[in-house]
């Protein structure tokens, strides 16, 4: 720490950050605050904080645990304001399931956004160890408690997965994830590599798949299966909005959980 900065409260530092910095400090925030008491107390040093007791760090604990969860909200919410701004659109649509609605869900006006991309970042980032998939990096794999998956790779089929996945690289990469992003072409290119699924190599690999809007499941499936073909072993599907239209019951027939973030009730549709 510089001069310049020891002159500064944790607020001012705080303040300085950028968005997507902040995020991630109230996302290790989060992770403190699921401490038990006895670790919170490991964490402390005796020298500067001697008298500090077990019932203490439980206070401390609980008003961190707090805070955090307030952070995630407060994110969420500002996240659904901006699909309901700018990606709900009105008007007559034929969907991929070749049914007509009167509104279409166009995530990539969000996923490419300037705001909307560190949010789907640390929020899906967030979502998946909340569902037990701890990235690579962050933990010993002989460590792992029970119900939890460790995974190296996050992906799906192009276009709608890729800013997804490049987003929460990103944000898990500021805290040592490290884990890898892949595009999955709709066709192996008949040229050069002639591959299917770019970027580092999957194979062997436990992956997560993503997507953007969920209708039929039939982009998830094919990154699946694509997945499944060059070797890698797909451990979940997660995407940032289920239209509750039966992708989950085909996602799960092929032993894959099916884990959305949003659903429509979510949304002002």
């Amino acid at each position: 720490m510089n001069d310049a900065t020891a002159d500064r409260t944790v607020q001012e530092v705080y303040e300085s950050l950028t968005d997507e910095q902040k995020m991630l400090v109230e996302y290790l925030v989060g992770e403190a605050a699921a401490l038990e008491p006895r670790d919170l107390a490991g964490l402390i040093d005796d020298e500067d904080y001697e008298g500090i007791g077990i019932a203490d760090n439980e206070g401390i604990g609980a008003e961190l645990a707090a805070e955090a969860e307030a952070q995630t909200a407060a994110m969420r919410s500002e996240l659904i304001d901006l699909i309901n701004k700018l990606a709900v659109v009105r008007g007559k649509v034929t969907l991929s399931s070749g049914k007509e609605a009167d509104y279409y869900i166009d995530l990539r006006r969000v996923t490419l956004h300037h705001r909307g991309a560190p949010l789907i970042g640390a929020l899906m980032f967030g979502h998946l160890l909340d569902l037990g998939f701890v990235p690579v990096g962050l933990d010993d794999e002989d460590a792992l408690e029970e119900g939890e998956q460790m995974f190296s790779a996050i992906g799906g089929l192009t276009l709608g997965a890729d800013p997804i996945a490049d987003a929460v690289v990103h944000a898990g990469s500021m805290i040592g994830a490290e884990v890898d992003a892949f595009v999955v072409r709709k066709a192996a290119k008949a040229h050069g590599m002639q591959r299917q699924i770019e970027g580092p190599d999957i194979a062997g690999r436990n992956v997560v798949i993503v997507e953007d809007t969920t209708t039929t499941g039939g982009s998830p499936i094919a990154a699946i299966e694509a997945v499944r073909a060059a070797g890698g072993y797909p451990v979940a599907v997660a995407t940032i909005v289920d239209r509750d239209t039966g992708a989950r019951e085909k996602i799960e027939e092929l032993g894959v959980p099916y884990y959305p973030m949003f659903s429509l009730s979510d949304l002002t549709i």
